[in-house]
């Protein structure tokens, strides 16, 4: 029974790949007989009446559009937030869970009582059901199998985004200049715009249009420079943001060569990926989670005590900071709150290092940390942090002997190498009981 019916739903694939696999997405949930009968039923009427007519890609958006209906709620708007991506492209998937939160796509009404899954374990959970699903396809996969990057096929795409302007939820942009219009043209069809995503080609003269008149109904805004993208003045190049009163998540990607300002008026923001260069100011920014790629070249690190809610901070050291300690200290109790902390030492003085265990030793109360650059004298001191549980260590030039003091964090379940992580001609790598860690990779 379960063949004849399979047979018969294969025929409405007309042979193609990606409509099979996600076919079988569907099928793979539905145990018994009559929800494979229901399967066929919807398959039939959604092939009879058609999405959108498309005759060249058979019927695989229709199959597609079946298996977006077939997902429970609380997948729909993580799928459709995928829209955004550029096409082909691989999304990592560290970022897109913290996204997903700061969205508020993730909800605690998901976790299960008792399971003391925290909200970022729930958004990884979303994301392996929609690789089962065959709705998202697996990029870079860690040592361990656990999944660092994914994308997602270009005709999945395609109805994600179908779906996404169906329900208001996305907006994409191409090119500022000669589309303005266009947006204001979508937004009356669509209502009030909520997520804005900007592609920045060659055609593009700035980031975002003051003129726009949707623009203060935008909670999302995301920023892709392709190519090398770089606009006719760098003057006042985000000044407009500030007509983006309810603005919560802001992305900035592919614009590392150009200096941009942050205005101060967006002050509801929880979430900033923020990977340009320019100045940035924090004081304005108190309901921020989440902030990436903060550089001590452009930013008053005292601001950061204003950052009472922040839990995950990126934080890149280019140059000495004169009176840290000092500055530290005037972040009274914000820095101890951080969960998530990634210290990027770039400094070509000596004095980084020392720079980086300072930072480290301000947030006490960490279970994640990512160090890069020379930070190896910093092991003595992490046995001092009970709830670290996750450690990833790249290019600190690490000594023959302090290997072993890995071995006195209590609670360290993830430890991970990479990119000349030992000193040249470090002959010994010495750990007696690794047992206990569910995940090393070197």
């Amino acid at each position: 029974m379960y063949r004849d019916l399979g047979r018969k739903m294969l025929q409405y694939c007309k042979g193609l790949p990606l409509a099979i696999i996600v076919l079988a997405g569907v099928l793979a949930r539905k145990p018994s007989i009559r929800e494979w009968e229901r399967v066929y039923e919807n398959v039939h009427e959604y092939i009879s009446r058609g999405i959108g007519h498309e005759e060249e890609y058979g019927g695989v958006l229709q199959v597609l559009a079946l298996s977006y209906d077939d997902l429970p709620y609380y997948l729909k708007p993580c799928f459709l937030y995928l829209g955004h991506y550029p096409e082909d492209s691989e999304f990592l998937v560290s970022k897109l869970t913290k996204l997903w939160m700061a969205e508020g796509l993730i909800s605690s009404r998901q976790q299960r009582h008792g399971s003391g899954k925290t909200m970022e374990d729930i958004a990884r959970d979303c994301l392996s059901e929609l690789v089962e699903r065959c709705l998202v396809q697996v990029g870079t996969s860690g040592s361990t199998g656990t999944i660092k990057g994914c994308r997602i096929h270009d005709l999945v795409r395609d109805m994600c985004l179908l779906k996404a302007k169906e329900e208001s939820f996305l907006q994409i942009n191409n090119s500022l200049q000669e589309n303005i219009s266009f947006v204001a043209a979508e937004a009356t069809q669509l209502g009030k715009i909520r997520r804005l995503a900007i592609y920045l080609d060659e055609k593009a003269d700035k980031l975002v249009s003051s003129r726009d008149e949707t623009n203060g109904h935008v909670r999302s805004l995301l920023f892709f420079g392709l190519g090398e993208w770089r606009p006719i003045s760098e003057k006042g190049l985000l000044s407009p943001l500030k007509d983006f009163k309810v603005l919560r998540v802001l992305k900035v990607e592919g614009l590392d060569k150009v200096e941009v300002e942050l205005p101060s008026e967006i002050g509801n923001m929880v979430h900033l990926s923020y990977s340009t260069k320019g100045k940035l100011d924090l004081s304005t920014l108190g309901h921020l989670q989440t902030l990436y790629n903060l550089s001590s070249e452009y930013c008053d690190l005292k601001d950061v005590g204003r950052l009472t809610n922040l839990r995950k901070l990126r934080i890149s050291l280019s140059s000495s900071l004169q009176n840290l300690e000092e500055i530290l200290k005037s972040t009274g109790s914000t820095l101890n709150r951080i969960r998530s902390l990634i210290v990027n030492n770039n400094c070509k003085t000596n004095g980084g290092e020392e720079q980086a265990m300072q930072i480290v030793s301000s947030c006490r109360g960490i279970y994640k940390l990512m160090l890069f650059g020379p930070t190896a004298e910093l092991l003595k001191e992490l046995h001092n942090y009970p709830n670290l549980t996750k450690l990833q260590l790249i290019s600190c030039g690490l000594k023959e002997d302090q290997m072993g003091m890995l071995e006195k964090l209590p609670n360290l379940t993830s430890l991970s190498l990479r990119l000349k992580v030992f000193k040249a001609n470090t002959k010994i790598l010495w750990i007696n009981d690794a047992s206990r860690w569910a995940e090393i990779s070197y």
